[in-house]
């Protein structure tokens, strides 16, 4: 359950960072946040869904354990 948590905050942190990212006045902070964003978060967001996706193939693969997926 850790990955949920941790998909919510990276997804939140992201439109935070945009939404200063265009707010901004400065270039260097402009370029910071756009680094950040870019090499950071977005790789780590990859990496939560990919760790998200193989904890529910684990879940679909043993019959004791059942869930309720909604897309």
């Amino acid at each position: 359950m850790t990955w949920f948590f941790i998909s919510f905050a990276n997804f939140y942190g992201l439109q935070l960072l945009i939404y200063c990212f265009f707010k901004t006045k400065s270039r260097k902070l402009s370029l910071t946040l756009f680094l950040l964003t870019s090499f950071c978060l977005v790789p780590g967001m990859l990496t939560t869904n990919l760790w998200g996706n193989l904890i529910i193939e684990q879940m679909d693969n043993n019959p004791e354990c059942t869930y309720t997926g909604y897309a």
